[in-house]
């Protein structure tokens, strides 16, 4: 999987074990691990990406969101997909 900065081009490369949600999980934890977790992240409508993003939402609403405040950034990530 390839992460890019849009803003300053640098770039983040990860291989996933398989083309799943589980695996693209995965690679995206270790990616907000090392840099922080994106304000913006932008992606193709792929179907792990779909689904990953829709996992994220239905778990984060079980979340206690003072404590992910401290380790996130404030306002978490906005996810927007490409048509």
């Amino acid at each position: 999987m390839i992460f890019t900065c849009l803003p300053t081009t640098a770039i983040y490369l990860d291989i996933a074990h398989d083309y799943s949600t589980n695996a693209f999980l995965l690679v995206f934890r270790r990616f907000v691990s090392l840099r922080g977790y994106p304000s913006v992240v932008h992606s193709d409508g792929g179907t792990q990406m779909v689904g990953a993003s829709k996992i994220l939402r239905d778990i984060s609403k079980e979340w206690y969101w003072d404590q992910i405040f401290q380790y996130s950034s404030k306002g978490g990530f906005e996810w927007n997909f490409s048509p």
